[in-house]
């Protein structure tokens, strides 16, 4: 989505970046309640820690990704980002969130 985004979209790297993860994040609610963590938490519960952490996500990666542009093209500082993110996302969601 990044490179659509820049690509063809002509969108600003960081606003692409975001917006691509913002909608990830949407996505990954039912993937990540139903197959990656298995929960049995109440979507009452689950859904407003999920969405904290997604907004922190949201801030962290923008922060991460806009300090990377200024060394590393739009790809590399990208993924290094979700390097640095989705373990302390994937760790935080399963011991907080999703709680198994």
């Amino acid at each position: 989505m990044l490179t659509i985004f820049i690509e063809l979209a002509g969108m600003n790297a960081l606003l692409a970046s975001t917006v691509a993860l913002a909608i990830a994040v949407m996505v990954n609610y039912s993937l990540q309640h139903r197959l990656t963590f298995r929960s049995k938490s109440k979507h009452v519960i689950a859904a407003p820690r999920f969405v904290a952490l997604a907004l922190c996500t949201l801030a962290a990666n923008a922060v991460l990704f806009n300090s990377l542009l200024t060394v590393l093209p739009y790809l590399a500082a990208q993924i290094t980002t979700l390097g640095a993110i989705f373990p302390i996302n994937y760790y935080l969601n399963r011991t907080l969130t999703f709680r198994i």
